[in-house]
């Protein structure tokens, strides 16, 4: 329950931001908080620059980027190079390419369609317990099972 209804909430954000971060510049220059697009046809919200997102149509708000900053709920990964949700910390799934997201946790709250390897470093989903195919890192899902 929580893993869906934290990705509802995640879609919601998406769409949000998918609609009302580019507009048209048209014939209103920018606002004061806004960037203009290197094709001259979008303003985008400047905290939108550098957070490994492409918000302008021509992808120039990511470009030139020598550091990125994260957007508010955002976190950023270690190598500095991308930004995920905050609530994908320590949620038992590498989110950042690096792991960097996972490295540092001592513990796991599966969502219900998961369960917990034994190391407690990891969830999987519950269909890939027993099933032939070693998937947590400590093996304890192919462990103890039935033939």
């Amino acid at each position: 329950k929580q893993w869906y209804q934290r990705r509802v909430r995640e879609t919601i954000l998406v769409l949000i931001l998918a609609c009302c971060s580019a507009r048209p510049a048209g014939s209103l220059p920018c606002r004061e908080d806004d960037v203009t697009c290197a094709d001259g046809t979008e303003c985008v919200y400047i905290g939108f620059k550098c957070d490994t997102d492409e918000d302008c149509s021509d992808g120039s708000d990511e470009a030139d980027c020598k550091s990125y900053s994260c957007s508010e709920g955002y976190t950023k990964c270690k190598d500095d190079t991308q930004c995920i949700w905050a609530w994908y910390m320590c949620d038992g799934k590498k989110d950042c390419s690096d792991g960097s997201d996972e490295a540092f946790c001592t513990t796991y709250d599966c969502p219900e369609d998961r369960v917990k390897c034994t190391d407690g470093m990891e969830c999987i989903d519950k269909a890939w317990r027993c099933d032939g195919e070693v998937d947590c890192a400590d093996k304890s899902d192919e462990a103890y099972c039935e033939d």
